[in-house]
């Protein structure tokens, strides 16, 4: 599960510089992966999404090892990547099919106000399903492609529990830039 958040998180572009993964228990947690936040004033849709990878990657990577058969560690990981996506179709205006509109309400904090017809119910969480749907194929994309790695980067941290980014850095090389030094194909995210 880690392996593959910190995989997705060191590949895509957009997602924080992975710093520190431990599959050491830590609460509710039975493992994580820390990311160094950049300070980003505003994202990009193509960030949020690969941002989105990074958190779904835990769960497509238990899923390829146990055969598609999901488990229940992903709770928080799925929270927030819903979030994001509601966020982006009715926050920020990055659903093609409802165009540059935002419910946002800034007397009411982060609170979606409801100033729409079930009918635009239904299609925001059809366009945030969409998104989710996109980023999860697109991570079991990667992770397939990266598998290799991913299987040194879990044997390591079975080994020594606690990983830092030199260790990730061996296994996959730099980490994936926004300036024109990426590695991968990721175009599409």
């Amino acid at each position: 599960h880690e392996a593959g958040h910190a995989v997705a998180g060191w590949l895509l572009p957009g997602c924080d510089p992975v710093l520190k993964v431990s599959i050491i228990p830590r609460g509710q947690a039975l493992g994580i992966t820390w990311s160094l936040p950049d300070e980003k004033v505003t994202m990009s849709k193509k960030d949020m999404m690969e941002d989105m990878c990074m958190l779904v990657g835990g769960r497509v990577a238990e899923e390829i090892v146990n055969d598609g058969i999901p488990c229940s560690g992903a709770l928080s990981d799925f929270e927030r990547m819903t979030k994001i996506a509601y966020a982006m179709v009715t926050y920020y205006g990055m659903s093609e099919k409802l165009g540059n509109v935002s419910f946002y309400n800034a007397s009411d904090g982060y609170e979606l106000t409801k100033p729409y017809s079930e009918k635009t119910a239904e299609l925001i969480d059809s366009e945030a399903k969409a998104i989710i749907d996109e980023v999860t194929s697109k991570t079991k994309a990667l992770l397939q492609e990266n598998w290799e790695g991913l299987e040194k980067l879990a044997g390591m941290l079975i080994d020594k529990e606690v990983i830092m980014s030199e260790d990730i850095e061996a296994i996959f090389g730099p980490k994936a830039g926004k300036h024109g030094e990426d590695r991968l194909k990721t175009e599409n995210l």
